[in-house]
């Protein structure tokens, strides 16, 4: 590495900036100087380029782990802006872009690759990177490895595995929102060296934070007056539902502000349009779920308002982080509603699976083979655990070594022959050509393509799958046939023979109910931050770890006397006589659809499951009709229904 001016002048020569912002300098000089190092910064202070910079000052390719295509999408055109050679590997490429991209690899020319955290489970794209020189991994949002983040995926969980497969010399993290608690734990992780953790202030002085105290009859109102009174730019709107989200949108419209609702619900090409019209805005309104604001760079947003309570301090910190990133002054309105936790907590307590679906599944996989795999959507459908729930628990039974992952797979793939097989023959010869005759011989052949089932293939001609996998892929990769692929399977292999499924149950029971209780406390925790009688500002710096001298910002209004009481949530005291007799009526007319308690339950407050979707519940009348209401006291309401039915 060069001297002080080396630096500067490599940082004007690549992204024409004159100057290192914050502690840039520290994460960049670490990563050059060979250490694997942690960066937490706030939202908007340049953490990307605390990457990039080193990207191109070392020799090999540089992996970027990223949770959304919109953000690779967003860093690849700024970085091709710049003549920078970097690429995205997703699902939205085409066979002739994925190509070219790999062609860039295999000729050392790409220098930064963008890739989601499920990509790394795939055998063709790790038997792809094993042949190509990685110098530095980099985890974006790396605080979702940890299980005791605001965000936790198990898929990131995983990637410290990998990261020691590929025998990647470092690695760099990047987060915007992590304590000191997912700090030590992405240090152990990853073997990261306290003098190579680089911390930045979260503190924002141009944000001014605000806590109305609204009701479920005022909010609206209180929202128009807040954008009307303050109207000075862009503003993004958070709310906690999809429905909420159009709710409110058409809401402004009809009072005269010109706005637009973005969730997941809506279609990628319908998101994009609401993200095209916002971005150039000088005045626009987003009303939008969680599902908005990550890779979105829109400097000049003036307010940003919380409709409903965040989920988490993590979340709040990251959402108003993404007002005044310009530096001039931005306003941060949370709208605090008492009512909004039970939502809050009803979500949290919908994910946790039913001691008895857990043990059932725990039972089908004790009776598998020591090798197996399994289709994490039958598993998910077949055993009524969402997904993300699902593949978190195959993970804990991965670190209690239980299991040990061998990757995953496509079962059913599509093929087309591009090359005649006579061709082929000549190439490969006679003994490989028979073995792919068999493999090919258990497909179905349409007009153009064979669909082949590779687990039924491996058990018809007594071939090893794993060597029908790789023919497959070497196939591809010299040109020979083009596939598409479905129906992903993960494989395991079981460390452990002797498995106690009940002793198993009750350990994953209680981790899920720890992660529960956690969710509950982070509820508590920004509830707090509404009632509380300090400083905003230094209540939140806190959290993370940071003080505020004289516990005082001087931009909120704790610290200007503006702030409003706020009532503290009073204790539910049950469902009222009328609520218990709707209750008893909708179970009535369920009572033929054999539901479990924790079904019936969900299927009151609203909660989608996969066993509900399979029996078309979602739709049915009833449904979400208890969605106002705590889930526990809903829970135990069924409870004492269905007990006093069994007696009588």
């Amino acid at each position: 590495m060069g001297d002080t001016g080396t630096l500067e002048e490599q940082l004007q020569r690549f992204f024409g900036f004159t100057a290192f912002r914050g502690k840039q300098r520290r994460v960049i000089e670490s990563a050059l100087s060979g250490h694997s190092t942690l960066a937490v910064f706030p939202t908007g202070s340049g953490k990307s380029l605390c990457y990039q910079l080193p990207a191109l000052l070392q020799e090999g390719l540089t992996l970027v782990i990223s949770p959304l295509i919109a953000l690779m999408k967003d860093q690849v055109d700024f970085l091709e802006k710049h003549n920078i050679p970097a690429a995205r590997y997703d699902t939205s490429l085409t066979r002739e872009e994925w190509e070219e991209v790999n062609q860039q690899m295999r000729s050392n020319k790409l220098k930064i690759l963008f890739v989601s955290p499920e990509r790394l489970g795939n055998e063709k794209f790790i038997a792809l990177m094993t042949r190509i020189k990685i110098q530095t991994l980099v985890i974006d949002e790396i605080h979702s490895i940890s299980e005791w983040g605001h965000n936790f995926r198990p898929d990131y969980l995983k990637l410290a595995r990998y990261y020691k497969e590929l025998k990647i010399p470092k690695m760099i993290g990047l987060t915007a929102t992590a304590n000191k608690k997912v700090i030590k734990d992405i240090c152990r992780v990853f073997s990261i060296e306290e003098e190579h953790c680089i911390v930045s202030g979260f503190h924002r002085p141009n944000l001014y934070i605000r806590i109305h105290p609204v009701s479920e009859t005022n909010r609206n109102q209180k929202l128009l007056e807040t954008l009307k009174i303050r109207e000075s730019g862009p503003a993004i709107v958070y709310v906690s539902q999809q429905k909420t989200s159009n709710e409110v949108q058409k809401y402004l419209e009809a009072h005269g502000i010109s706005a637009r609702a973005y969730h997941a619900g809506m279609g990628a090409e319908a998101r994009k349009d609401v993200q095209n019209w916002f971005m150039p805005s000088e005045k626009a309104v987003i009303v939008a779920t969680i599902a908005f604001g990550m890779g979105i760079d829109k400097a000049n947003v003036r307010q940003v308002i919380h409709y409903n309570l965040p989920k988490s301090l993590e979340n709040y910190m990251q959402e108003i982080g993404r007002a005044g990133r310009d530096g001039q002054a931005a306003d941060c309105t949370l709208l605090y509603c008492p009512s909004d936790r039970i939502v809050l907590e009803n979500y949290s307590y919908g994910d946790t699976p039913a001691r008895e679906n857990i043990h059932k599944l725990l039972q089908m996989l004790s009776h598998l083979d020591h090798e197996f795999s399994i289709s994490p959507y039958h598993c998910s459908r077949d055993f009524d655990i969402r997904d993300l729930v699902c593949r978190t628990l195959f993970t804990y039974l991965e670190l209690d070594s239980f299991i040990e992952s061998t990757g995953s797979f496509a079962n059913e793939y599509s093929i087309r022959f591009i090359r005649p097989e006579k061709e082929r023959t000549l190439q490969i010869g006679p003994e490989r050509a028979a073995f792919l005759e068999s493999v090919f011989s258990t497909g179905k052949m349409g007009r153009l393509l064979l669909k082949l089932d590779l687990l039924q293939a491996a058990q018809t001609t007594g071939e090893d799958l794993s060597r029908i996998q790789r023919a497959l892929i070497w196939l591809e990769n010299e040109g020979w046939i083009e596939t598409k692929v479905k129906n992903m399977r993960h494989s395991y292999r079981k460390i452990k023979t002797d498995w106690n499924v009940d002793e198993m149950t009750e350990t994953l029971v209680k981790r899920f109910t720890e992660r529960e209780d956690t969710d509950i406390r982070r509820i508590d925790l920004i509830e707090q931050l509404c009632l509380s009688q300090h400083c905003r500002t230094a209540v939140l710096l806190k959290y993370f770890g940071e003080e505020l001298k004289n516990d005082s910002c001087g931009h909120c209004d704790f610290c200007d006397n503006t702030a409003e009481m706020t009532v503290e949530n009073q204790e539910n005291p049950g469902l009222s006589p009328s609520q218990k007799t709707e209750l008893k009526s909708l179970l009535k007319t369920i009572e033929n659809e054999n539901l479990t308690i924790s079904q019936t339950t969900r299927f009151l407050c609203g909660l989608s499951t996969p066993g509900l979707s399979r029996k078309k519940m979602t739709k049915a009348k009833g449904f979400g009709n208890f969605q106002n209401s705590p889930y526990k006291v809903v829970q135990s309401e069924v409870n004492s229904i269905k007990r006093q039915s069994e007696t009588s």
